[in-house]
């Protein structure tokens, strides 16, 4: 019975979208900010980035974490851009106050490659949400995660309706024999 409640659940949660669940959960300001950096990396411009993290562009080894940021992006122009993570916490703690901490990926994908671009984003210095905290590019020659959740959701569904035929067949086959039964006392 166990397996059936797990295989109820997963067809549910195969149901859900990430995109729809992020559209829905987090506030429009922080898409917003990871759209508008997003948008920046592709366009390999770094004062977005410079400004979130109040960056001084005179160290050197600030340039080469911003440099190695940059190498990560694909080039070419972008083709598809999808939600594929999301995590968010908020708690309140009586000896810190209250915390919040949301992280999307994003999996873009360009002419030349794929790249997954995460933003965290927590309170701000004024207690206000939300500010970036981190942002991580990689870069793939491949799609990493979107064909993943693409191939199983294909599942889910298949699944699904495999299983909603079995009970459907299980339903007619039990009226079918409760229908034979109650024509054998009728006639007996």
């Amino acid at each position: 019975m166990r397996v059936i409640y797990l295989i109820i659940a997963s067809l549910f949660l195969s149901a859900c979208s990430i995109q729809g669940m992020v559209e829905k959960t987090t506030p429009e300001s922080v898409r917003a900010d990871h759209t508008a950096h997003i948008d920046k990396l592709l366009a390999a411009d770094s004062t977005r980035m410079q400004r979130a993290f109040d960056l001084d562009m005179a160290d050197e080894t600030v340039k080469a974490n911003i440099a190695t940021v940059f190498e990560n992006v694909p080039g070419g122009e972008e083709i598809r851009r999808d939600y594929v993570g999301f995590e968010s916490s908020s708690g309140f703690n009586t000896g810190e106050g209250k915390s919040r901490s949301i992280s999307i990926t994003t999996e873009v994908q360009t002419t030349e490659g794929f790249m997954t671009v995460q933003g965290l984003y927590g309170l701000d210095p004024d207690g206000e949400c939300c500010a970036l905290r981190n942002i991580n590019v990689q870069k793939y020659e491949s799609s990493p995660v979107r064909v993943m959740w693409e191939t199983l959701g294909k599942v889910g569904k298949f699944a699904g309706l495999f299983l909603v035929g079995i009970i459907v067949l299980t339903v007619l086959l039990v009226m079918r024999s409760n229908k034979k039964k109650r024509a054998a006392r009728e006639v007996g």
